[in-house]
């Protein structure tokens, strides 16, 4: 539940004075003018709010567009690199759409990851504050026990209070502790996996595109090879390996 902010509070105040002048049947034109401007004041707040929360969405948006497309650029250009190496000058493109799109998730789950671990990180100081606080009212309420005399009304009511103190505490850190279950971490496993069968995925794909274009070459060669050569003769074509032959006869390609 958002914590009552002041302008909400002037505003309620303001309603309670106009309700509160309407029964005893006073003037209410200056609990009206206080309670416009509490409106006033309460929607220009919102407005505040939303703006700036809207901003922050805005931003947090763009950084994470521009980590997953600094993770995108990074993976194909080790792709294009490998390729190169066999292939130089070959104008093969690699699927960077499905690379930013798992990019973007992995970037999102780490983002909402160390979002995450940060609240639990606030929530475990509080309760650490209050344990330690805890355990001081008992240790209090032990020394007292063990040096109360029979009739000392200001240690009982010491006592009474350190009790309802207590009683508070505990209930607080129950809230925190409630909260701390409540704090969900992504799947990030899940957001990295995804992100390795892009890329694996982005990999495989444009070396079936360079086999293909290697395939189109050596096709090429091949048949200016034909032509040159005598007619009838095999002399100076080219003929396939028997590796190669043996190869495609069983399709491992």
């Amino acid at each position: 539940m958002a914590k009552p902010t002041a302008q909400t509070t002037f505003l309620q105040a303001a309603e309670r004075d106009l309700s509160r002048a309407l029964r005893e049947g006073r003037d209410t034109a200056q609990a009206r003018e206080r309670l416009a401007q509490a409106r006033s004041a309460a929607e220009q707040a919102q407005h505040e709010t939303q703006t700036a929360q809207a901003e922050f969405r805005q931003d947090r948006a763009e950084r994470l567009d521009s980590e997953a497309t600094a993770a995108m650029f990074q993976a194909q250009r080790g792709i294009l690199a490998e390729l190169d190496a066999l292939l130089p000058g070959n104008e093969i493109i690699v699927d960077i759409v499905s690379l930013h799109a798992a990019a973007l998730k992995l970037a999102e789950a780490q983002e909402a990851q160390a979002e995450a671990e940060e609240q639990r990180g606030v929530i475990a100081e509080e309760l650490a504050t209050l344990t330690t606080r805890e355990h001081e009212l008992q240790k209090e309420r032990t020394t007292i026990l063990a040096q109360r005399r029979p009739g000392d009304f200001e240690q009982a009511g010491r006592i009474g209070l350190i009790d309802a103190d207590l009683d508070d505490i505990r209930a607080m850190v129950a809230d925190q502790q409630n909260a701390l279950r409540a704090v969900k971490a992504p799947d990030l496993y899940t957001s990295t996996r995804v992100w390795e069968t892009a890329v694996k995925n982005a990999r495989a794909a444009a070396r079936l595109a360079l086999a293909a274009e290697l395939e189109r070459r050596l096709l090429i060669t091949a048949q200016a090879l034909k032509a040159e050569a005598n007619p009838g003769g095999m002399a100076g074509r080219w003929r396939p390996s028997p590796n190669m032959r043996d190869a495609a006869a069983r399709g491992v390609f």
